[in-house]
């Protein structure tokens, strides 16, 4: 039982160091247990990495895991039966339920959770009490300072919600919070990890409900390695100031030492990789970079770099055709590889899309690392359109929603004849217009056309009437309106329809939007039935109904994965794991995106967290230390290419005001 510390700079070969170290340990006892433990998203890259580095080319004895497929593993081996885990949409709607059901309880939040976005707000702070092992009673506690104090008042409000949340998850659901906590509870009755090797790699900290696991998963490994990323010559103990570079570094490890110390473990001093035949080995530019970016008393660059470049562009438009330029030159010239470049920008949800649809409209093959959005999706459009055509009582823009989606049974030109009836009639709004025969005749629909429309009004409120008849109905439940709702879906099959565009999309090699088609009917039934599963018995009106919908829906992600190994990967500094490229292109490094602007407090304000903190109630990190940590995420993707770093900002920004240098 020993902790390990592989440390060394960006770029210093430690992930290679201790696989090629895990991959020679494991040839030499067959029988033994490895484990690499990484964050969710690196788990595939590094099984590639792994059986590229073996000399057979695969790993028997070597598992990449995260944490959360650790507990499904260990809950398999003991024979627990896992309660589903509730993802962040089914957070949502128990936190919209407990709200209504506790409003008249409330203090001062009440008029707070009613205003948009609040209820996801309070979701992520449930979420973040969970991840820092914080329960109701120690949060109203630790914010007991004045009896009278509004935060007082505040945190009783929040400990409420928060305790209606856990009553109603109990023995029903977990939460991803939940899971390394419950694990580290039954970890010893399992012989899935004992007398193992594990490796830590690729994280930058753990919150509370992480070290506790790997407290305990101290005192059954025979030896745990933690890849930590540290200058030359810095210690991994000792004090550190939060504005030091490594200070996430040092905590880390001042964290992980404090666990093994609790479990008896040994700590082994630390190896060091130097970085001899490192990244930048052969790049005295870049060397120079990683050794003095965000240093005190960094040195200067005499020369003039050949490998760093920074180009100031005149918009957005203008950074985006650069890159366009910089990677079809160097595939033609240097006999580059797409997969030889990443391209990270600071905002993402703005640009990606755009950076994408322009790569490939100049044939670069491109991958937008996360999660989409999926409002444009017809699917989305026709639910969309059907619950406002409720609420906005069969307005024109609701009607045409729903139509325009073309999973409705009209054609286009039936869509756009009626269209333009409605514009030529006056018909804007109002049920009865719908439900009334249209006979009257304009300039360009004679009797005929008229009549012509007026069939198409028929078979769109046939269509429409089971679905109408039980939103026209008093004191109808969530379950009633998300039945009717999901019978519309049916009687339009739907499904059918997106199976066959699907298809369309494959034949055509669009990979991308076939994968989209292939996931979004059953993205969205499960939010229907977990929207009544959990708030079912709840009466609710049409315009609460249309909120929780409009909620739902915007809240849906799709993840894909990449449909090639040659093409550019298009990322963010945080969230994306970057591996192996030449070139990096770091794009929109302006001020307010990179670093980026600290998003305004949610539920808790600065003041709550300062006086929480005061109180000894470790809570995530507040503005000042979110900005030291994006610095350190700067670092690690400004020394993440082999080759090549190219900078580039805008002066005017996409509504065409000015935008500064970051």
């Amino acid at each position: 039982m020993s902790l390990h510390f592989v440390t060394g700079p960006s770029g210093s070969g430690k992930s290679r160091y201790i696989y090629e170290k895990i991959i020679e340990k494991s040839i030499e006892d067959p029988n033994g247990k490895y484990f690499v433990i990484v964050p969710e998203q690196y788990t595939m890259q590094t099984q590639k990495e792994l059986c590229a580095l073996h000399p057979a080319h695969c790993i028997l004895n070597i598992d990449v895991l995260s944490f959360n497929r650790l507990a499904y593993r260990v809950f398999g081996d003991i024979g627990t039966g896992s309660m589903p885990i509730l993802e962040d949409m089914g957070k949502m709607l128990i936190v919209q339920k407990i709200i209504w059901q506790k409003k008249n309880e409330l203090k001062v939040l009440e008029g707070t959770l009613k205003r948009s976005g609040s209820v996801e707000k309070m979701k992520s702070l449930i979420s973040e009490l969970k991840q820092y092992c914080v329960s109701p009673e120690e949060f109203s506690k630790a914010a007991m300072t004045e009896s009278e104090s509004l935060l007082s008042a505040k945190a009783d409000d929040i400990s409420l919600i928060y305790k209606g949340f856990e009553d109603y998850i109990e023995n029903k659901y977990l939460t991803a919070e939940d899971v390394p906590e419950i694990l580290s509870h039954v970890i010893d009755k399992s012989d899935y990890l004992k007398n193992s090797t594990i490796v830590l790699d690729g994280f930058t900290g753990f919150v509370p409900a992480q070290l506790h696991l790997i407290e305990r998963i101290f005192t059954i490994a025979k030896d745990v390695y933690c890849v930590v990323t540290l200058g030359q010559g810095e210690k991994i103990t000792g004090y550190s100031s939060k504005d030091e570079l490594f200070y996430m570094s040092r905590q880390m490890c001042g964290s992980l030492i404090k666990a093994a110390e609790n479990a008896g473990s040994i700590i082994a001093d630390p190896e060091i990789v130097n970085g001899e035949n490192g990244r930048f080995s052969k790049n005295a530019e870049l060397d120079f970079l990683e050794k003095n970016l965000f240093r005190y008393k960094a040195a200067s660059y005499e020369e003039v770099p050949e490998n760093i470049s920074i180009t100031d562009c005149a918009d957005v438009n203008e950074e985006i055709e650069a890159a366009v330029q910089k990677i079809l030159r160097e595939v033609r010239e240097k006999d580059r590889r797409f997969r030889d470049f990443a391209v990270v920008t600071g905002d993402l949800d703005e640009t990606g899309e755009l950076i994408k649809e322009r790569f490939e409209e100049c044939g670069i093959p491109a991958f937008l690392d996360k999660k989409q959005p999926v409002l444009s999706n017809p699917m989305i459009r026709f639910i969309r359109g059907a619950v406002d055509i409720i609420s906005e009582n069969f307005s024109y823009g609701s009607v045409f929603e729903f139509l325009r989606s073309g999973l409705a049974g009209f054609s286009d030109d039936e869509i756009d004849a009626m269209e333009n009836y409605v514009l030529a009639a006056g018909i804007k709004k109002g049920a009865k217009k719908y439900q009334s025969s249209w006979t009257r005749t304009t300039r360009d629909f004679d009797e005929a056309k008229a009549a012509l429309m007026n069939t198409q009004r028929e078979k769109l409120m046939e269509l429409l009437a089971p679905y109408t008849e039980c939103f026209s109905r008093k004191k109808t439940t969530v379950h009633d309106k998300t039945k009717a709702l999901y019978e519309l879906i049916e009687s339009c099959e739907v499904q059918k329809q997106l199976k066959e565009t699907e298809a369309r999309f494959e034949a055509e090699g669009d990979i991308v939007r076939k994968d989209e088609y292939a996931q979004i009917y059953k993205v969205i039934i499960d939010f229907l039935s977990k929207l009544d599963e959990i708030l079912g018995d709840e009466k609710c009106g049409n315009e609460e109904f249309s909120k929780l919908i409009d909620v739902g829906l915007s809240s849906l992600r799709i993840g894909f994965i990449p449909g090639s190994q040659d093409q550019v990967l298009i990322g963010d500094i945080e969230r994306s794991r970057i591996k192996n490229v030449k070139t990096l292109i770091f794009m929109s490094v302006n001020d307010g995106i990179i670093p980026k602007s600290i998003e305004k407090a949610g539920i808790l304000s600065d003041a709550d967290r300062e006086v929480l903190t005061e109180n000894a109630l470790e809570l995530a990190p507040g503005p000042e230390d979110e900005m030291y940590k994006q610095r350190f995420y700067l670092y690690l993707n400004l020394t993440i290419a082999s080759e090549e770093v190219c900078i580039s900002c805008h002066r005017t920004d996409r509504s065409g005001k000015g935008a500064a240098q970051s």
